[in-house]
């Protein structure tokens, strides 16, 4: 799935595959598809979910600074 335009990055979990894509990319379902029943692997299902990025904060906390 790496190889499609605008994969970001694909995260493995038994039998799922969360794909992260690019901003304004989008993932062809029937390409998918191909690239895994290709290998042998049965397709179960392609759903698109918009996720909210993460953000990460610092709190630091200092003794002695005037």
């Amino acid at each position: 799935m790496t190889s499609q335009p605008g994969v970001k990055s694909v995260i493995l979990s038994g039998m799922r595959a969360t794909v992260i894509m690019n901003d304004g990319a989008s993932l062809e379902e029937e390409a998918v598809k191909k690239a895994i029943t290709d290998k042998g692997i049965e397709f179960e299902g392609f759903e698109m979910t918009e996720i909210e990025r993460p953000q990460v904060a610092y709190q630091l906390v200092v003794e002695g600074a005037t």
